[in-house]
């Protein structure tokens, strides 16, 4: 087996190389990736002279890379693929990169394939940390956050503290939210609910998934944010940093993360609809 994914790996390493260890082709490409071209309109978008372009033209139709349609030059589906995913492997690269002080010192077991995989939807993201001036600073996001948006999804592996002041929120403005909790929490969870005292009519959704698997990060996600958490590699849940992000890309991220889980878990227990 490793072998084998060494192979793949010498496969890849190959492809890339071959894509991208030329400048002159690497703007034939991105000329490409955007529209179809003549020679005429490559030279024009690229500045390259004819000989340099039909030389790198040439190799690529060789390789399976581009096709001439009555003398328009267009990529194959297949080097457009690869070449999206190349620009998403450099996407995630600077990420991590960006952040690797972080990273090196925060789990991701427990985050799946597909979320490593796509973890440069973040690169818009923001790391914001406490201060000695403000130690409460980023567990404050999710109280105001919550109480700004109508529809939340949420991965939790603590009980927030002030949990009876976000009953009331959620009470008060037909809050819809749908978490996803480790057994000790949601036990503690469902009882902090059932001994919550309401004397208003609600039209509030609350319901509650338990999860056997640990979890080493904190998932909050609505239209409008994402905030995200980790525990340190010494066990430790880190409540001083997270990530937050109002980009689509990164929302979208987070909605996939939560339907992961949401897939693992057993069905919802309702405990207000």
């Amino acid at each position: 087996m490793f072998k084998n994914e060494l192979n793949d790996y010498k496969n890849i390493q190959k492809e890339i190389k071959f894509l991208t260890n030329s400048d002159n082709r690497l703007k034939i490409l991105h000329c490409l990736l955007n529209s179809p071209q003549t020679l005429k309109g490559i030279h024009e978008k690229t500045g390259l002279n004819n000989s340099s372009i039909s030389i790198n033209i040439s190799s690529l139709e060789s390789k399976g890379y581009v096709v001439n349609i009555n003398d328009t030059f267009h990529l194959t589906n297949a080097s457009k693929l690869i070449l999206t995913n190349i620009f998403y492997l450099n996407k995630s690269i600077n990420f991590l990169d960006k952040n690797a002080n972080f990273f090196n010192t925060h789990k991701l077991d427990n985050l799946k394939f597909n979320a490593l995989k796509d973890i440069s939807s973040l690169e818009s993201s923001e790391l914001i940390e406490s201060t000695p001036f403000d130690i409460f600073k980023t567990v404050k996001l999710y109280k105001e956050f919550g109480f700004r948006s109508k529809s939340i999804k949420t991965i939790f592996p603590f009980m927030y503290p002030q949990i009876n002041e976000i009953f009331t929120d959620w009470f008060e403005n037909d809050v819809e939210i749908k978490l996803i909790l480790e057994k000790n929490v949601s036990d503690a969870f469902t009882e902090s609910f059932n001994n919550y005292q309401f004397d208003k009519e609600s039209n509030s959704k609350i319901s509650v998934k338990t999860i056997e698997k640990r979890l080493d990060f904190a998932l909050f996600v609505t239209d409008e944010v994402i905030i995200l958490g980790f525990y340190k590699n010494d066990g430790k849940f880190d409540q001083n940093a997270v990530y937050i992000s109002n980009e689509k890309e990164a929302i979208l991220w987070g909605m996939d993360i939560f339907g992961e889980y949401e897939n693992m878990a057993p069905e919802y227990i309702y405990l207000k609809e």
